[in-house]
């Protein structure tokens, strides 16, 4: 009985894993707001501006930068890593200029000075610890299923000796 017990508990254990795993797949929207940001021409970075914490991973990032100064402003979002290829554009007053970005190591300058205010948006996926969370009652559930297996057939082989050892006329 204690054999089907623990072969239950285990195969539990594998398939909390799978929906565990499934789960760490999902992702859910995040959004960062700053709304008054002074961009220079020298700039500034995106991620230290908007107060997202470093290695974060942001999946479709979308940056929004509204000019909410008095004048029209040439805007320009560089990669940190290819500086040569910048997206930009004029933004009047009270307009909005949306930047779809690969990652979210970039710098935001603009001609002049610049009162910006900025917004992030995207997607973000809780793999690592839940990954990790899967991995665990894989393994668990992979042992203990194994270990109660390997005690049922141990105890039905010992059982089968001691009748063949316990019967007469041999």
């Amino acid at each position: 009985m204690r054999f089907r017990l623990l072969l239950t508990l285990g195969l539990m254990l594998l398939a909390l894993s799978i929906v565990i795993s499934l789960i760490s797949m999902t992702a859910y929207p995040v959004e960062y707001t700053s709304q008054d940001v002074y961009v220079s021409t020298s700039g500034v970075e995106v991620p230290a501006v908007l107060g997202i914490p470093g290695g974060e991973s942001i999946l479709e990032p979308v940056l929004s930068a509204t000019n909410i100064g008095e004048q029209a402003v040439y805007i320009e979002v560089f990669s940190v890593f290819n500086e040569s290829a910048p997206l930009g554009g004029v933004v009047q007053p009270g307009e909005t200029v949306n930047f779809t970005l690969n990652h979210i190591f970039y710098y935001i300058k603009s001609s002049g000075g610049a009162r910006l205010s900025l917004t992030l948006r995207g997607f973000k996926m809780p793999f690592i610890a839940l990954s990790i969370l899967s991995l665990i009652a894989f393994i668990a559930g992979t042992v203990i299923s194994a270990i109660s297996v390997y005690a049922w057939i141990l105890e039905k082989s010992l059982g089968r000796a001691s009748k063949a050892s316990a019967t007469p006329g041999s």
